[in-house]
């Protein structure tokens, strides 16, 4: 479910790219992790429960996003 619900806001995870992370986040008001900051787009946006950073839920999400964004190169401005 937590996928289903991230993947409404971003297909594909085509805006977010983990090697950006940890990083300041304004939302939050504090540096978060990966995980954090999907918890925070599947409360708020998708309006869904967030799913425990050390879950196997949340691994499998991690990688399903490094495993996306694969062989991009980081572009100064747009992340």
């Amino acid at each position: 479910m937590f996928t289903r619900c991230y993947d409404q806001c971003r297909p594909n995870v085509t805006n977010i790219d983990p090697k950006t992370y940890s990083r300041f986040q304004r939302q939050l008001g504090k540096v978060v992790v990966l995980g954090e900051m999907k918890n925070w787009c599947t409360m708020n946006p998708a309006e869904s429960e967030p799913v425990a950073l050390d879950s196997d839920e949340m691994a499998a999400l991690q990688a399903y996003i490094h495993y996306e964004r694969r062989g991009e190169s980081l572009q100064p401005g747009k992340h």
